[in-house]
């Protein structure tokens, strides 16, 4: 159960599937490095597809912790193009 004062945000990325593996590793390690441990990826390996869902409260995270710059980060040590919706 999530704490009281919590959202959840659900995004999705999309990776060249001969990339998919790579970039889960990459996006595991992005959603560790912020904090985000209880955080749940799923998809649709075939067609390159993730979604992952996290929680963030007001109190436990900045809301900007996760950047820009880190979605690139992740995209980069892919070699995989990222679309973030």
């Amino acid at each position: 159960m999530r704490q009281t004062g919590t959202t959840v945000i659900i995004e999705d990325v999309a990776f060249p599937v001969p990339q998919l593996a790579e970039a889960t590793l990459a996006l595991q390690a992005l959603l560790r490095e912020h904090g985000y441990h209880e955080a749940i990826i799923f998809g649709h390996a075939l067609e390159g597809n993730l979604h992952f869902v996290f929680t963030q409260g007001s109190t436990t995270r900045p809301r900007s912790s996760v950047t820009g710059s880190s979605w690139t980060r992740c995209a980069s040590s892919s070699s995989a193009a990222t679309t973030v919706r």
